[in-house]
């Protein structure tokens, strides 16, 4: 059974009736109705199923292209399979169960005809889905390191997307966006974008529970691109800048609400959106931005969780050690700006330590050296300590 919408497939081995045209039944195959709650078998005539060079018809359910069957000790499950780039999908407008014919290069159903390549049928969770471009674009469980609620002003929002003019605010169901009376704009900068010049993508969204999408070709430095209107008053674009930079943006005046997720991918068709692990999220975004403050904290409160501490030392020649090195969690793009913060949560300042432990905040630090992967920070004192937290910013 597929966990979203509790709408799946399956195959019923109690009935032992299958319309394939096999000789050695393996059950019989159907969905269960979202309405009823009843098991619905269909028929699998042979002449509609091809192999891929079309000359040879299927006999038998485990051979059809993206299909495999198992058996477990809870019930007998039609499922997807891991090789195949497509499988069976449940048609939500058209209710009925379709298959991927990959002679034709789309989803039909068991009685020839054909379906839609996008639509409500989407939210079916299948094998297949297309490689995500955008990072931090599932709205409803976003990273957000800065721990913003609400933007009125330019610049970054939760990671990685960043606004101008306008509002932006995340909720539980995800990004509403208001723009008062000039245009405004969320949006994303791909890295890398020498490598999609000239390809086809395919920019897809949920937005209040409806799926838009737009395809077409990527061309570095022109400002215009494949674009799709949500409700006449955003545009969700692929465009270059003068920079000749990639980037997903939603542009627009007025107001749309709970934008759900969104997805950049290669390819002329949209392929169901599949939200990464959040762990794999952060590690992300941590190459564009990371703090040593928790995640849920923001930059600049008082506080000591997260701090650096580096207790002073005293080599045999009498001189100090005064300095200290974070490493980051993960690599970033570029040399980071970092900034850094004392204990009260004063910025390009540290907290020392005296040796009793006694502690000064809003102190000046010497200098501070910064790589990739790590940063020195050295203390302008000559004993105890020093406390700090610290934030970097690699943002493209």
């Amino acid at each position: 059974m597929s966990e979203i919408n509790k709408v799946g497939v399956q195959l019923n081995a109690m009935d032992n009736e299958i319309g394939t045209g096999s000789s050695n039944p393996v059950g019989r195959v159907g969905y269960t109705d979202p309405t009823s709650g009843n098991f619905q078998p269909v028929t699998l005539p042979a002449s509609d199923i091809v192999t891929p060079d079309g000359e040879t018809a299927q006999t038998s359910l485990a051979q059809i292209p993206g299909i495999q069957t198992k058996v477990n000790n809870h019930c007998d499950t039609l499922v997807t399979s891991e090789a195949g780039a497509h499988g069976f999908r449940f048609n939500m407008e058209d209710k009925r169960m379709e298959f991927f014919n990959p002679v034709k290069g789309g989803y039909e159903g068991f009685d020839g005809t054909g379906g839609d390549d996008v639509g409500e049928s989407q939210n079916f969770h299948v094998s297949g889905s297309g490689a995500n471009l955008l990072i931090n674009s599932n709205f409803r469980n976003p990273v957000n390191q800065r721990v913003q609620r609400e933007i009125t002003s330019n610049g970054y929002f939760i990671d990685r997307w960043a606004v101008i003019s306008g509002k932006a605010t995340l909720t539980s169901r995800g990004i509403t966006l208001e723009s008062g009376s000039a245009s405004m704009s969320l949006y994303q900068y791909i890295e890398f974008p020498e490598l999609y010049d000239g390809l086809t993508m395919t920019v897809s969204a949920n937005v209040g529970e409806t799926i838009y999408h737009a395809t077409g070709t990527f061309v570095r430095g022109v400002d215009s691109g494949p674009s799709v209107s949500i409700d006449s008053e955003f545009q969700l674009s692929i465009i270059s800048d003068e920079s000749r930079r990639l980037r997903v943006s939603f542009i627009g005046t007025g107001v749309i609400t709970d934008i759900r997720w969104v997805k950049l991918e290669l390819g002329e068709k949209p392929t169901p959106f599949m939200p990464r692990h959040f762990a794999e999220e952060l590690a992300l975004c941590q190459r564009y931005y990371e703090k040593s403050y928790d995640i849920n904290t923001l930059p600049g409160t008082s506080g000591a969780r997260g701090r650096i501490y580096f207790s002073t030392g005293v080599l045999s020649n009498g001189l100090a050690l005064k300095g200290s090195t974070a490493i980051f969690k993960v690599t970033k793009r570029t040399r980071p700006t970092v900034a850094i913060y004392d204990q009260l949560g004063n910025a390009g300042k540290i907290s020392t330590l005296d040796a009793h432990g006694n502690r000064t905040d809003a102190q000046n630090y010497k200098y501070l050296t910064i790589g990739n992967n790590a940063f020195e920070l050295a203390n302008d004192g000559t004993s105890g300590g020093h406390l700090y937290f610290w934030v970097a910013d690699a943002e493209l």
